[in-house]
């Protein structure tokens, strides 16, 4: 075989691997991750096929909503995109990913907290329940299928009336407090040291005077007198 004929076989073989579709990537990359590496490689190989996998979709469909609540509640994210001919179902937040492959029917997740659950049988919904002010952000469903589509809600955790209606201190109050407290301590133990030298010093003073009395008190002996016949 020609050298000329090689690098044609080589070119085209490259433009094969390149304009390959997005669902043969996904579910050969997916079927990878969770036969041949461990847990901590699939997370960073999952990364690096989203990143590769965000270059493709640059005609990705995408909704936005914002939404509120209050802390303690309960809210489920539903992605009402068509699910017809689906291959992947994708969840993401700031700290996690879920991945469903319908092709292949396996799930990789690495979403720690129990509050936040998604249903298998329903990958489309996410659920939060008692929700805490760490799970504020952005929350992103995408389903792969002949095209891209997104939605994302922007969750934002508000305050519930119990804590606002407590009075709020700004923190500098709270310093001069501590810094009050520490410096009437202070002087209280100053105060009590200096109490204690002065008493201690007083009782030395005593003590000394009482041994210069002592020392100066004189014994003559009684001399008898001898009368000589």
């Amino acid at each position: 075989m020609s050298q000329t004929l090689k690098q044609q076989l080589t070119t085209s073989c490259s433009q094969q691997v390149l304009c390959r579709s997005l669902q043969t990537l996904q579910s050969v990359s997916l079927c990878l991750m969770v036969t041949m590496f461990s847990q901590k490689q699939q997370v960073l190989i999952f990364i690096q096929l989203v990143n590769m996998w965000s270059v493709f979709a640059a005609d990705m469909k995408t909704e936005h909503r914002d939404v509120q609540v209050s802390r303690g509640e309960t809210i489920m994210f539903t992605c009402n995109v068509s699910t017809i001919n689906s291959t992947l179902i994708h969840w993401t937040n700031v700290r996690s990913t879920f991945v469903y492959s319908v092709s292949s029917n396996r799930t990789f997740s690495n979403f720690s907290s129990s509050r936040v659950t998604i249903d298998t049988n329903i990958p489309t919904s996410l659920n939060i329940s008692n929700i805490q002010h760490d799970d504020a952000g952005v929350y992103r469903c995408t389903i792969t299928s002949n095209s891209l589509n997104s939605m994302t809600w922007n969750l934002t955790i508000t305050r519930t009336q119990t804590e606002s209606s407590l009075p709020t201190f700004p923190v500098l109050d709270y310093k001069l407090y501590v810094l009050a407290a520490l410096g009437f301590l202070l002087c209280f133990v100053s105060a009590a040291v200096c109490l204690c030298r002065k008493n201690w010093t007083r009782n030395q003073n005593q003590d000394l005077n009482k041994h210069k009395v002592f020392s100066r008190v004189q014994y003559r002996p009684v001399q008898k007198e001898r009368t000589i016949f």
